[in-house]
């Protein structure tokens, strides 16, 4: 067996060259590693995570294995970032969650990440991997993986670059910190693709740095039979006449059985991961359905327990219902004799052709109250009509300066909110104030505004009569109606996307009830459409003047 162990690696970690012994490897396990006579300073966690490492990397042969199974997945060479490194790198969140995918060799991990980056219907980004390993022939550096000399990976390990790294045959493996970083701040989703060895520093790491995270288990069997008691076997089999169909007569069966002999260790205890998803040949299909399933639910999960640097009011709202007196003490409007008014509906209602209209209207003076976002404007958007576009840290300096009456963070990570300065600018130059909403930015106005005796209306827009809302029937008819909509506006969206916005319009059709005013905005019907939201908005100000 040839030596494992670098002296760089040994000399680091404040440890002797030690070289290769004989012996059976749970008794080497049970051992110290034995210091140098010389006292040596305690060590670091860093630290401790390399002597873990050497003490594996003595138990072990090239390969890894014991027998039929590995040594010890925890035991194995691997480590992660100590949590103060961690913590002073300032990786966070922004709504966004890490996709750890994981499985034995030929499973699939490497199809189903590409078949994840492709699918429109999600947002997410694959983070590239550090390796030491040889470059394959049909590999690009950047691309399958940064690839590096030893040397530079130890270096970059030393400078705590790594947020978890661990060493396999033939090489080092590390996911970037400052590299997982920059990708959660871009607003993607990020999927790593890890053996199941660096798999659980991972997850200790994000942990860490309290990034959520769903490990993905790809098993070329069903659960059913991976759990029977040949099941492991089958697996096994599968998996190598994958790897024979993929090198096509060139299979070195030597390496194959030992590369198997490691992947029954993590077929043997399927329990340790979150997730198990099927990957049989031929049902990929079916396996991408159960992933994005998964990433959805958990994606939904987590943005209804994200917690921020700073409380936002309107996810304290949602969340007890209710605004503690600190927040009416830093807000107070004053509407001078006019009022608000919240609109509502789907995408494909018809809001912005109703309020465009009711702006060109002389009878009522009424302006539109623009949110301030951090996302880039598109193509057809102007800055001051559809958005205040700012940047990041503005927001973030709106947030400390209380300028802003609510704000959130969407699921494409960037920054939205209300300002209480426009909304009173406009009642200062007698003016309502137009707030365009979703679901929650209603209930949450109405609470605030009747806390600050600021008089308002709500108003949902619909593309279908009232009276249809009231079952599953008239859902679906709406979302019909919807659907055509959306695709005859020329917005360039495909099916995909607009059947997303289709689905989303569900949460809005079943709380339209919650709303004192529902106006149908059918096909043909627009000038009526205006004129009963005028009509409201008059009868509002009749009440107040009388």
């Amino acid at each position: 067996m040839t030596n494992p162990i670098d002296p760089i690696t040994s000399k680091r970690a404040g440890l002797p060259v030690v070289t290769p012994i004989k012996e059976d490897p749970t008794t080497v396990l049970n051992k110290e590693i034995k210091k140098e006579d010389d006292p040596k300073p305690a060590l670091n966690p860093t630290q401790t995570a390399e002597a873990q490492r050497l003490a594996s990397l003595i138990a072990r042969p090239d390969l890894l294995v014991a027998g039929d199974s590995l040594i010890s997945a925890d035991l194995l060479p691997c480590g992660t970032l100590d949590p103060a490194s961690i913590k002073t790198s300032d990786i966070k969140t922004y709504g966004n969650i890490v996709v750890i995918i994981t499985g034995p060799f030929a499973g699939g991990k490497d199809t189903v990440a590409k078949e994840l980056v492709n699918e429109s219907t999600l947002n997410i980004t694959k983070a590239v991997l550090y390796t030491t390993r040889p470059i394959g022939k049909n590999e690009t550096t950047g691309v399958d993986y940064n690839f590096l000399t030893k040397e530079q990976f130890i270096e970059m390990r030393d400078r705590n670059e790594l947020l978890s790294w661990n060493e396999l045959e033939p090489g080092f493996y590390g996911v970037g910190l400052t590299a997982t970083k920059k990708l959660l701040e871009s607003g993607k989703d990020v999927i790593a693709v890890v053996g199941p060895t660096v798999a659980t520093p991972l997850k200790k790491g994000l942990t860490i740095a309290n990034i959520p995270y769903i490990e993905i288990f790809v098993s070329p069997i069903s659960k059913d039979t991976l759990l029977e008691p040949n099941g492991v076997n089958i697996a096994i089999e599968n998996l190598k006449e994958r790897i024979r169909k993929r090198n096509r007569g060139g299979t070195d069966e030597t390496k194959l059985d030992l590369l198997m002999q490691r992947s029954k260790g993590w077929l043997n205890d399927p329990g340790r991961f979150q997730h198990i998803v099927e990957n049989p040949d031929g049902k990929l299909d079916l396996a991408m359905t159960s992933i994005k399933d998964l990433i959805k639910t958990k994606k939904s999960n987590e943005s209804k327990a994200i917690v921020f640097t700073q409380d936002s009011a309107s996810l304290q709202f949602e969340k007890t219902g209710a605004i503690d007196d600190e927040f009416f003490k830093l807000h107070n409007l004053k509407s001078n004799g006019n009022i608000a008014v919240i609109i509502s509906g789907p995408s494909g209602a018809g809001k912005g052709t109703v309020l465009n209209e009711v702006f060109k209207d002389g009878s009522i003076k009424i302006g539109k109250a623009l949110s301030s976002t951090s996302r880039k404007p598109r193509p057809n958007e102007k800055d001051g009509v559809d958005y205040y576009f700012v940047s990041k840290e503005e927001f973030e300096n709106k947030i400390k300066a209380n300028e802003l009456l609510q704000w959130w963070v969407g699921t494409n990570a960037n920054y939205y909110g209300s300002s209480e300065k426009q909304i009173q600018e406009l009642f200062d130059s007698s003016n309502d104030a137009v707030l365009d909403m979703d679901i929650k930015g209603s209930n949450f106005f109405r609470y605030v505004l009747k806390r600050l005796n600021v008089p308002f209306v709500d108003v949902f827009i619909s593309p279908v009569p009232t009276d249809t809302l009231k079952d599953a029937n008239g859902i679906e008819a709406a979302k019909k109606i919807l659907r055509e909509r959306l695709g005859n506006r020329g917005s360039g969206e495909t099916l995909a996307q607009i059947e997303d916005r289709v689905n989303k319009a569900v949460e809005y059709l079943n709380a339209a009830n919650t709303f004192t005013h529902i106006i149908e905005n059918t096909d043909g019907k627009l000038n009526e459409t205006v004129d009963k939201f005028i009509k409201i908005i008059k009868d509002k100000k009749g009440e107040l003047q009388g």
